[in-house]
């Protein structure tokens, strides 16, 4: 898939610029597919082979992540048995974002040791508010699974996720069904209440499903026409019964009925169809995000949330998570690992990856938004998001 952006930088053209054949880098590479794509080249320098530290130690680690089903996974998969093996107890909250992480660092009342946050949102705190990862606790095998483009100095990887359009079966039943976000704002084909993620407490202002539902091709998405952005999200609010960012909300909602249709994390919504729960999604216009382990500076624990990290990372783990919910591993030797009935729900075929969208990371960290040049594109439109909410 090619996938192209108009932000330049330093008159050059940034890696979301560049175009890759898809097809042969894959043979090339043999890895990840939805992965590779993202990452541009995506290619793997593998540095020489070194010795972990070891990860056994004592006291507590203080874990931030995103709530619901899938932090009860996390909590089996991950917290229980490192515990097990360190002998470091893992308590976990909920819901992280950079604001958050900025208000306790600011205050001097850090909270929390590691929390799950975006590549986007690691850039815009920086090391005022971030420490660097300790990469010295990672098994060399696991140091060198992980995509380098996710092996960031304050933030290593560990999963992507596809924002997609849900929706239930009963109300809309096969031939039907919604199939894109043109379909999730045409209220008289398709009449019920909606939800949609915010921009509000650290979520994304959803730039590409908004302007694919306004008709503007995905070439054309850069620069992007705010004014159709906002026609997108004007025409939703009367429809749209919550605006969301915890990723449970949306299934809660289309479980009890609040709700028809749906942004929702695909892996969630998949977990309600095996359970023979009536509901579906597209993948078409899906909206892929990224999701890493950051430790707050400042931390109490800081040495027991980079032994986490690395034992979060290893591939056999995030295969058992991925068999839990179906997001795609930040380690490509998972793969070896996933069964193959899991594979087969993840978005690594063409026509799934040709459907899908990549956030322009770097138009979302620019300031081009801002007359004054000082908040990011990102920071900018969720100051508009909030303000337009109250309207």
């Amino acid at each position: 898939m090619k996938r192209t952006s108009q932000v330049k930088k330093n008159g050059t053209e940034s890696r979301f610029d560049k175009k890759v054949d898809r097809r042969e880098f894959l043979k090339n590479t043999g890895k990840w597919g939805l992965a590779a794509t993202l990452l541009g080249t995506g290619l793997l320098q593998v540095p020489p082979a070194r010795a972990a530290k070891s990860l056994k130690g004592s006291g507590e680690v203080i874990v931030c992540g995103w709530g619901g089903s899938f932090q009860d996974a996390q909590r089996e998969i991950y917290f229980k048995p490192f515990t097990k093996e360190t002998g470091i107890r893992v308590i976990d909250t909920t819901i992280p974002s950079s604001s958050k992480v900025k208000a306790q660092i600011d205050s001097g009342n850090v909270e929390w040791d590691t929390a799950h946050l975006g590549i986007i949102s690691t850039l815009q705190l920086g090391e005022k508010y971030l420490e660097k990862i300790d990469y010295s606790y990672f098994r060399d095998e696991d140091y060198k699974g992980i995509y380098e483009d996710l092996r960031k100095p304050l933030i290593c990887g560990t999963y992507f996720f596809p924002n997609v359009i849900a929706f239930n079966t009963k109300k809309y039943p096969k031939g039907n069904q919604p199939n894109s976000w043109a379909d999730f704002i045409d209220f008289k084909r398709f009449p019920g209440k909606r939800m949609f993620y915010t921009s509000s407490g650290g979520g994304f202002f959803e730039l590409e499903a908004a302007l694919s539902g306004m008709g503007v091709p995905r070439d054309k998405f850069f620069p992007p026409d705010m004014k159709k952005a906002w026609e997108f999200y004007n025409r939703l609010k009367p429809h749209c019964l919550k605006w969301w960012i915890e990723g449970a909300v949306p299934i809660q909602g289309l479980q009890n009925g609040e709700v028809d249709i749906a942004m929702a994390y695909s892996a969630r919504v998949q977990k309600l169809i095996d359970e023979g729960q009536p509901f579906g999604f597209t993948w078409n216009g899906g909206v892929v995000g990224d999701i890493g382990w950051s430790v707050l500076k400042g931390a109490k624990n800081p040495t027991n949330a980079m032994k986490l990290i690395a034992f979060c990372s290893r591939p056999e783990l995030q295969a058992k998570l991925a068999d839990e919910f179906p997001y795609m591993p930040a380690n490509v030797d998972a793969l070896k690992y996933i069964k193959p009935q899991t594979k087969q729900k993840m978005p690594t075929e063409d026509e799934t990856k040709n459907s899908l969208f990549f956030p322009n990371w770097d138009w979302h960290a620019a300031k081009t938004l801002d007359p004054a040049g000082q908040k990011t594109n990102r920071e900018y439109i969720a100051e508009e998001f909030q303000a337009w909410l109250l309207k």
